[in-house]
Protein backbone atom coordinates (compact mmCIF):
# COMPACT_ATOMS: atom_id res chain seq x y z
CA UNK A 1 0.00 0.00 0.00
CA UNK A 2 2.97 2.24 0.13
CA UNK A 3 2.95 5.30 -2.45
CA UNK A 4 6.93 6.18 -1.86
CA UNK A 5 10.33 4.27 -2.70
CA UNK A 6 13.40 5.08 -3.17
CA UNK A 7 15.69 2.54 -5.63
CA UNK A 8 19.07 2.49 -5.85
CA UNK A 9 20.64 1.42 -9.08
CA UNK A 10 24.48 0.82 -10.05
CA UNK A 11 25.62 2.99 -13.06
CA UNK A 12 27.23 0.53 -15.34
CA UNK A 13 27.57 3.08 -17.47
CA UNK A 14 30.64 4.39 -15.45
CA UNK A 15 33.80 2.55 -15.60
CA UNK A 16 34.32 0.29 -12.71
CA UNK A 17 36.29 2.84 -9.74
CA UNK A 18 39.18 1.50 -7.73
CA UNK A 19 36.83 2.13 -4.64
CA UNK A 20 33.40 3.02 -4.46
CA UNK A 21 30.60 2.37 -6.69
CA UNK A 22 28.90 4.77 -9.29
CA UNK A 23 25.11 4.71 -8.08
CA UNK A 24 21.30 6.29 -8.94
CA UNK A 25 18.90 7.01 -6.24
CA UNK A 26 15.32 7.38 -7.89
CA UNK A 27 12.43 8.66 -5.68
CA UNK A 28 9.12 7.84 -6.18
CA UNK A 29 6.01 9.70 -4.95
CA UNK A 30 3.01 7.46 -5.87
CA UNK A 31 2.79 7.04 -10.16
CA UNK A 32 5.64 10.00 -10.11
CA UNK A 33 9.42 9.97 -10.17
CA UNK A 34 10.58 12.84 -7.60
CA UNK A 35 13.74 13.06 -7.82
CA UNK A 36 17.23 11.34 -9.60
CA UNK A 37 20.26 11.44 -8.42
CA UNK A 38 23.93 10.84 -9.38
CA UNK A 39 26.84 9.73 -6.41
CA UNK A 40 29.83 7.58 -5.69
CA UNK A 41 29.09 5.14 -2.65
CA UNK A 42 31.91 5.50 -0.58
CA UNK A 43 33.07 2.14 1.16
CA UNK A 44 33.12 2.34 4.64
CA UNK A 45 36.53 1.08 4.99
CA UNK A 46 37.40 4.54 3.47
CA UNK A 47 35.21 6.10 5.87
CA UNK A 48 37.17 4.92 8.17
CA UNK A 49 40.74 5.57 6.75
CA UNK A 50 38.94 9.65 6.41
CA UNK A 51 38.16 9.79 10.10
CA UNK A 52 41.96 8.67 11.21
CA UNK A 53 43.39 11.39 9.13
CA UNK A 54 40.82 13.84 10.43
CA UNK A 55 42.48 13.25 13.62
CA UNK A 56 45.83 12.95 12.49
CA UNK A 57 45.08 16.31 11.51
CA UNK A 58 43.96 18.18 14.14
CA UNK A 59 46.83 17.04 16.36
CA UNK A 60 49.02 18.50 13.88
CA UNK A 61 47.23 21.38 13.32
CA UNK A 62 47.85 21.92 17.16
CA UNK A 63 51.38 21.66 17.69
CA UNK A 64 51.66 24.11 14.48
CA UNK A 65 49.52 26.50 16.61
CA UNK A 66 51.53 25.83 19.79
CA UNK A 67 54.63 26.33 17.96
CA UNK A 68 53.89 29.39 16.13
CA UNK A 69 52.11 31.31 18.56
CA UNK A 70 54.47 30.11 21.61
CA UNK A 71 56.51 32.17 19.29
CA UNK A 72 54.60 34.81 19.34
CA UNK A 73 53.71 34.97 22.82
CA UNK A 74 57.63 33.86 24.10
CA UNK A 75 58.66 36.87 21.41
CA UNK A 76 56.17 39.37 23.77
CA UNK A 77 56.90 38.74 26.79
CA UNK A 78 60.76 38.94 25.81
CA UNK A 79 60.02 42.57 24.11
CA UNK A 80 58.42 44.03 27.32
CA UNK A 81 61.13 42.65 29.61
CA UNK A 82 63.83 43.96 27.42
CA UNK A 83 61.65 47.33 27.78
CA UNK A 84 61.66 47.39 31.47
CA UNK A 85 65.29 47.06 31.18
CA UNK A 86 65.82 50.22 28.56
CA UNK A 87 67.27 47.68 25.73
CA UNK A 88 63.92 48.30 23.33
CA UNK A 89 63.06 49.98 20.15
CA UNK A 90 59.51 51.92 21.05
CA UNK A 91 59.18 53.51 17.61
CA UNK A 92 59.26 50.05 16.26
CA UNK A 93 56.70 49.10 18.57
CA UNK A 94 54.36 51.48 17.57
CA UNK A 95 54.78 50.76 13.97
CA UNK A 96 54.95 47.34 13.74
CA UNK A 97 51.64 47.43 15.97
CA UNK A 98 49.89 50.41 13.98
CA UNK A 99 50.68 48.30 10.91
CA UNK A 100 49.30 45.04 11.56
CA UNK A 101 46.20 46.61 13.20
CA UNK A 102 45.37 48.52 10.09
CA UNK A 103 46.11 46.09 7.39
CA UNK A 104 44.25 43.60 10.10
CA UNK A 105 41.08 45.83 10.51
CA UNK A 106 40.95 46.41 6.66
CA UNK A 107 41.23 42.68 5.80
CA UNK A 108 38.15 42.04 8.32
CA UNK A 109 35.59 44.82 7.29
CA UNK A 110 36.38 43.40 3.74
CA UNK A 111 35.75 40.05 4.93
CA UNK A 112 32.28 40.98 6.48
CA UNK A 113 29.83 39.32 3.66
CA UNK A 114 31.80 35.70 4.53
CA UNK A 115 31.06 36.70 8.37
CA UNK A 116 27.31 37.37 8.00
CA UNK A 117 27.26 33.91 5.64
CA UNK A 118 28.35 31.95 8.70
CA UNK A 119 25.95 33.72 11.49
CA UNK A 120 23.28 31.41 13.23
CA UNK A 121 19.80 31.61 12.32
CA UNK A 122 18.55 30.51 15.85
CA UNK A 123 20.13 34.15 17.44
CA UNK A 124 19.49 37.48 17.13
CA UNK A 125 21.83 38.84 14.11
CA UNK A 126 22.30 42.33 16.49
CA UNK A 127 23.88 40.32 19.36
CA UNK A 128 25.59 38.15 16.97
CA UNK A 129 27.30 41.15 15.08
CA UNK A 130 27.74 43.05 18.72
CA UNK A 131 29.71 39.63 19.50
CA UNK A 132 31.20 39.31 15.89
CA UNK A 133 32.51 43.23 15.99
CA UNK A 134 33.81 42.72 19.91
CA UNK A 135 36.01 39.39 19.37
CA UNK A 136 38.06 40.71 16.43
CA UNK A 137 38.69 43.78 17.69
CA UNK A 138 39.93 42.65 21.26
CA UNK A 139 41.76 39.50 19.05
CA UNK A 140 43.00 42.27 16.78
CA UNK A 141 44.59 44.68 18.62
CA UNK A 142 46.17 41.73 20.97
CA UNK A 143 47.38 40.07 17.90
CA UNK A 144 48.86 43.80 16.77
CA UNK A 145 50.18 44.44 20.21
CA UNK A 146 52.21 41.09 20.59
CA UNK A 147 53.47 41.75 17.05
CA UNK A 148 55.20 44.89 17.81
CA UNK A 149 56.03 44.26 21.41
CA UNK A 150 58.05 41.64 19.08
CA UNK A 151 59.71 43.63 16.99
CA UNK A 152 60.65 46.30 19.41
CA UNK A 153 63.18 44.07 20.70
CA UNK A 154 64.80 43.31 17.79
CA UNK A 155 66.81 46.20 17.15
CA UNK A 156 69.22 46.10 20.07
CA UNK A 157 69.38 42.37 19.78
CA UNK A 158 70.59 42.91 16.05
CA UNK A 159 73.10 45.68 16.81
CA UNK A 160 76.21 43.32 17.97
CA UNK A 161 75.52 40.95 15.53
CA UNK A 162 77.31 41.12 11.92
CA UNK A 163 75.93 42.84 8.75
CA UNK A 164 76.41 42.69 5.42
CA UNK A 165 76.66 45.65 3.17
CA UNK A 166 73.23 46.53 1.76
CA UNK A 167 74.43 47.07 -2.21
CA UNK A 168 75.15 42.99 -1.05
CA UNK A 169 71.97 42.12 1.40
CA UNK A 170 69.67 43.43 -1.77
CA UNK A 171 70.68 40.83 -4.08
CA UNK A 172 71.66 38.12 -1.02
CA UNK A 173 67.86 38.24 0.56
CA UNK A 174 66.24 38.32 -2.72
CA UNK A 175 68.18 35.35 -3.98
CA UNK A 176 67.66 33.94 -0.80
CA UNK A 177 63.63 34.89 -1.35
CA UNK A 178 63.55 33.07 -4.50
CA UNK A 179 65.46 29.78 -3.28
CA UNK A 180 62.73 29.68 -0.28
CA UNK A 181 60.02 29.85 -2.66
CA UNK A 182 61.24 27.16 -5.17
CA UNK A 183 61.49 24.72 -1.88
CA UNK A 184 58.06 26.00 -0.80
CA UNK A 185 56.75 25.29 -3.87
CA UNK A 186 58.15 22.14 -4.63
CA UNK A 187 57.12 21.00 -0.92
CA UNK A 188 53.47 22.24 -1.89
CA UNK A 189 53.37 20.07 -4.87
CA UNK A 190 54.34 16.75 -3.17
CA UNK A 191 51.64 17.75 -0.69
CA UNK A 192 49.19 18.29 -1.86
CA UNK A 193 47.26 15.50 -4.03
CA UNK A 194 45.97 15.47 -7.40
CA UNK A 195 42.68 15.98 -6.75
CA UNK A 196 43.32 19.34 -4.42
CA UNK A 197 45.20 21.37 -7.05
CA UNK A 198 42.95 24.05 -7.71
CA UNK A 199 42.67 28.08 -7.74
CA UNK A 200 42.01 29.51 -4.63
CA UNK A 201 38.49 31.51 -4.69
CA UNK A 202 38.38 32.80 -1.38
CA UNK A 203 38.23 36.11 -2.51
CA UNK A 204 35.58 36.36 -3.99
CA UNK A 205 33.46 35.99 -0.45
CA UNK A 206 34.63 39.75 -0.11
CA UNK A 207 33.60 42.95 -0.61
CA UNK A 208 36.46 43.82 -3.09
CA UNK A 209 38.34 40.37 -4.08
CA UNK A 210 41.02 42.48 -5.65
CA UNK A 211 41.55 44.73 -2.36
CA UNK A 212 41.54 40.91 -0.83
CA UNK A 213 44.60 40.07 -3.21
CA UNK A 214 46.85 43.13 -2.65
CA UNK A 215 46.54 44.09 0.83
CA UNK A 216 46.34 40.00 1.96
CA UNK A 217 49.80 39.21 2.42
CA UNK A 218 50.81 42.62 4.35
CA UNK A 219 50.08 41.92 7.52
CA UNK A 220 51.54 38.54 7.44
CA UNK A 221 54.85 39.35 6.68
CA UNK A 222 55.15 41.55 9.56
CA UNK A 223 54.09 38.93 11.82
CA UNK A 224 56.09 36.54 9.84
CA UNK A 225 59.59 38.21 10.30
CA UNK A 226 58.82 38.73 13.64
CA UNK A 227 58.80 35.62 14.75
CA UNK A 228 61.50 33.76 12.21
CA UNK A 229 63.34 36.67 13.58
CA UNK A 230 62.38 36.02 17.42
CA UNK A 231 63.34 32.60 16.21
CA UNK A 232 66.67 32.66 14.64
CA UNK A 233 67.87 35.24 16.92
CA UNK A 234 67.23 32.68 19.81
CA UNK A 235 69.03 30.06 17.79
CA UNK A 236 72.14 32.01 17.38
CA UNK A 237 72.54 32.46 20.82
CA UNK A 238 71.74 28.88 21.83
CA UNK A 239 73.93 27.56 19.47
CA UNK A 240 76.69 30.93 20.76
CA UNK A 241 76.82 31.97 17.17
CA UNK A 242 76.86 28.13 15.15
CA UNK A 243 80.33 27.60 17.31
CA UNK A 244 78.19 25.03 19.99
CA UNK A 245 75.25 22.52 20.23
CA UNK A 246 75.18 22.35 16.35
CA UNK A 247 72.70 19.29 16.57
CA UNK A 248 70.01 20.87 18.64
CA UNK A 249 69.74 24.35 16.27
CA UNK A 250 69.68 22.15 13.74
CA UNK A 251 66.75 20.25 15.52
CA UNK A 252 65.29 23.20 16.23
CA UNK A 253 65.18 25.31 12.89
CA UNK A 254 64.17 21.78 10.91
CA UNK A 255 61.29 21.47 13.40
CA UNK A 256 60.48 24.94 12.42
CA UNK A 257 60.36 24.15 8.99
CA UNK A 258 58.78 20.88 8.79
CA UNK A 259 55.99 22.90 10.28
CA UNK A 260 55.34 25.81 8.49
CA UNK A 261 54.27 23.68 5.90
CA UNK A 262 50.74 22.92 7.73
CA UNK A 263 48.74 19.95 7.42
CA UNK A 264 47.97 17.30 5.38
CA UNK A 265 45.41 17.73 2.50
CA UNK A 266 43.06 14.60 3.41
CA UNK A 267 44.82 11.00 4.15
CA UNK A 268 48.00 12.30 2.06
CA UNK A 269 50.48 11.87 4.07
CA UNK A 270 53.52 10.45 2.13
CA UNK A 271 53.74 13.22 0.37
CA UNK A 272 53.49 15.81 3.50
CA UNK A 273 55.96 14.40 5.34
CA UNK A 274 59.11 14.56 2.12
CA UNK A 275 57.36 18.42 1.62
CA UNK A 276 58.01 19.15 5.39
CA UNK A 277 61.23 17.07 5.23
CA UNK A 278 62.15 19.60 2.07
CA UNK A 279 61.01 23.02 3.88
CA UNK A 280 63.31 21.48 7.15
CA UNK A 281 66.15 21.22 4.96
CA UNK A 282 65.93 24.31 3.13
CA UNK A 283 65.51 26.36 6.49
CA UNK A 284 68.92 24.89 8.04
CA UNK A 285 70.65 25.66 4.44
CA UNK A 286 69.58 29.02 4.42
CA UNK A 287 70.46 29.64 8.26
CA UNK A 288 74.01 27.84 8.04
CA UNK A 289 74.90 29.37 4.79
CA UNK A 290 73.52 32.62 4.69
CA UNK A 291 70.54 34.18 7.49
CA UNK A 292 73.52 33.71 10.41
CA UNK A 293 75.78 36.05 9.36
CA UNK A 294 73.14 38.71 8.83
CA UNK A 295 69.54 38.09 10.20
CA UNK A 296 67.95 41.13 8.95
CA UNK A 297 68.48 39.53 5.43
CA UNK A 298 65.24 37.60 6.72
CA UNK A 299 62.97 40.86 6.08
CA UNK A 300 63.76 41.28 2.15
CA UNK A 301 63.77 37.57 1.95
CA UNK A 302 60.41 37.23 3.34
CA UNK A 303 59.09 39.65 1.12
CA UNK A 304 60.32 38.07 -1.90
CA UNK A 305 58.90 34.90 -1.42
CA UNK A 306 55.46 36.76 -0.62
CA UNK A 307 55.66 38.78 -3.53
CA UNK A 308 55.97 35.17 -5.94
CA UNK A 309 53.95 33.16 -3.64
CA UNK A 310 51.10 36.55 -4.68
CA UNK A 311 52.15 36.16 -8.32
CA UNK A 312 51.57 32.39 -8.51
CA UNK A 313 48.18 32.93 -7.11
CA UNK A 314 47.11 35.13 -9.76
CA UNK A 315 48.66 33.85 -12.61
CA UNK A 316 46.08 30.93 -11.97
CA UNK A 317 43.33 34.00 -12.81
CA UNK A 318 40.84 32.39 -10.30
CA UNK A 319 38.74 35.36 -11.06
CA UNK A 320 38.58 38.55 -13.28
CA UNK A 321 41.47 41.14 -12.34
CA UNK A 322 43.53 38.78 -10.14
CA UNK A 323 46.53 39.02 -12.18
CA UNK A 324 46.46 43.07 -11.78
CA UNK A 325 45.95 42.25 -7.91
CA UNK A 326 48.41 39.94 -7.51
CA UNK A 327 51.00 42.27 -9.56
CA UNK A 328 49.98 44.91 -6.63
CA UNK A 329 50.20 42.97 -3.64
CA UNK A 330 54.00 42.09 -4.99
CA UNK A 331 54.95 45.65 -5.20
CA UNK A 332 53.20 46.49 -1.97
CA UNK A 333 54.92 43.49 -0.36
CA UNK A 334 58.41 44.43 -1.71
CA UNK A 335 57.89 47.97 -0.77
CA UNK A 336 56.93 47.33 2.58
CA UNK A 337 59.92 44.22 3.13
CA UNK A 338 62.21 46.77 2.01
CA UNK A 339 61.26 49.95 4.58
CA UNK A 340 60.98 47.59 7.45
CA UNK A 341 64.51 46.24 6.09
CA UNK A 342 65.59 49.83 6.61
Amino acid sequence: ARTDWALTFADTTVAPLPQGEPRIDVSLAGDEIASVGRYVHVPEEWQRRQRAASTRNLIIQILVSVMFGGLLVGAAIAGMIAWSRGSYAPRIFLLAAALVLLFSVVDFANNWPSLLADVSTAVPLQVQLIGIVAVAGIGLTVLSAMVGLASGALPPRLLPLGRVPDGDAVRLALAAGFFGAAITAAAAFLRTPAWARFPSVDALGTVSPMLSVAFGPLAGLLMSTAIVLTALLAIDRMTASWTQRRVTGAIALGAIGFLAGGVPTGAHAGGWLLGGAIMAAGLVALYVTLLRFDPTLVTLALGAMAAVRALSTGAQRPFPGALAASVAAAVLVLLLSWWWFG
